[in-house]
C-alpha cells in the first residue's frame, strides 16, 4: 500500500505524557487533509499470577469514560525507565505491592495505530509475591483483587474491562496453556 505523504508537521500540543502533531498530509488519491497523530512512549500491561494461581486485578475509576473498570495493572513507559520490562516492574510494584523474579514478554502491540505511535508491551509475571503495600499516584487509587486463574477470563468477560486487559490476558492464557474457547 502507498504511504501518506506528510507535507508539513508542527507540534499542536505537548506535555510530559503527550505530544500531538498537526500534520498536513496528502493521501494516495491526492486529497490533502489535516491529521493529528499522538506520539507516546507506549505502555506496559502486567499479568501477575501468584503461586496460588490467582491473577492480580485492579478495579479503578477511569475519568475518560467516567466509569469503573476491572483491569490488569498497566501504565506508561517513563523517560527514566531503561526498558519496557523495567517499566513493567515499576508499575507492578507501585500499583499492586507485588513483585516477581520472572518477567516474560508477551510481545508488542500497537495501542491505537490510527492516531497513535504508542505500543503496549504485555508481560507475564509468574510466582508474583506481595512485598509491600501498593503506592499508586492519587489518580490510580483503586481496589486490588485476586481472581483464580481458572475464573479470570469469565470474570473479565462478565464485567466492564478494557480491550488492553482482554488482549493481554488472552495472550497470557495461551502462553500458560489455559486459553478457554473464545
Amino acid at each position: 500500500m502507498k504511504l501518506w505523504e506528510v507535507i508539513s508537521r508542527e507540534i499542536a500540543f505537548e506535555n510530559r505524557w503527550w505530544k500531538i502533531w498537526h500534520e498536513k498530509v496528502r493521501l494516495p488519491n491526492g486529497v490533502l487533509i489535516d491529521y493529528y497523530p499522538n506520539e507516546t512512549p507506549g505502555g506496559v500491561i502486567i499479568v501477575g499470577v501468584t503461586p496460588a494461581e490467582e491473577v492480580i486485578l485492579r478495579r479503578q475509576y477511569k475519568h475518560g469514560i467516567r466509569e469503573t473498570v476491572l483491569e490488569l495493572p498497566m501504565g506508561r513507559i517513563d523517560p527514566d525507565d531503561k526498558s519496557p520490562e523495567a517499566a513493567a516492574r515499576r508499575e507492578f510494584r507501585e500499583e499492586t505491592g507485588y513483585e516477581s523474579e520472572e518477567a516474560e514478554s508477551l510481545g508488542e502491540f500497537p495501542v491505537f495505530p490510527t492516531s497513535s505511535t504508542g505500543t503496549f508491551h504485555p508481560f507475564l509475571f509468574r510466582d508474583a509475591r506481595r512485598v509491600g503495600d501498593p503506592d499508586p499516584n492519587p489518580q490510580e487509587a483503586g481496589e486490588l483483587m485476586l481472581v483464580p486463574l481458572s475464573e479470570v477470563w469469565g470474570r473479565l468477560r462478565a464485567e466492564r474491562t478494557t480491550l488492553n486487559t482482554l488482549g493481554a490476558m488472552a495472550v497470557a492464557l495461551e502462553r500458560l496453556g489455559r486459553l478457554p474457547s473464545l
